[in-house]
């Protein structure tokens, strides 16, 4: 059987395909929808995928180009940004790096509490004052409402590193 695309250039239709592929079947169609390409994208979502870039591309891109033009991958609708329209770019990423700078630090503040809290319940078990062993403190662990497992220790170190990036880019964004 030629492809789909042969059979529909040589003016078959989509009924005359499925009578061909079913043949010997019972075909009912039930029901007719047209099929159509609809692309979602928008200037606001295309500002989006422009902020991503970060603050001193886009500095660079609009200084240089005097605007920005960003193409949908989609449909390539093409999406123009011009200088005046780098203020309110900035300042929406500025707005961006806020909020992803307040949920580190709120992460981190939870963090912290629940090693403390930790740390707290392995100081009140030590009644010897010699410290803990190995097996208590992992006792306390399994205790707590932290279990520590090796992919939580995985995702622990990732979390951290991912958080010493974006330290430094919050710090770099603050310096300039």
């Amino acid at each position: 059987m030629p492809s789909v695309t042969t059979l529909l250039n040589a003016g078959a239709t989509i009924e005359n395909i499925l009578e061909d592929i079913t043949r010997g079947y019972n075909l009912d169609i039930s029901d007719r929808v047209e099929c159509k390409f609809e692309c979602d994208c928008s200037k606001e979502r295309m500002e989006e995928a422009l902020l991503s870039i970060g603050k001193d591309e886009i500095k660079k891109i609009l200084e240089e180009d005097h605007g920005a033009e960003v193409c949908c991958h989609f449909c390539n609708k093409k999406y123009k940004f011009t200088e005046e329209e780098k203020t309110k770019i900035e300042e929406a990423k500025n707005k961006f790096d806020e909020v992803v700078k307040t949920r580190v630090v709120a992460d981190i503040e939870t963090a912290q509490k629940d090693l403390e809290a930790v740390e707290n319940q392995m100081i009140a078990a030590d009644t010897t004052g010699k410290g803990l062993t190995l097996a208590q403190k992992q006792q306390i662990i399994n205790n707590s409402r932290i279990d520590i497992t090796p992919e939580i220790k995985e995702k622990i170190a990732q979390k951290k590193e991912a958080e010493r990036r974006l330290i430094e880019n919050i710090e770099k964004i603050i310096n300039n």
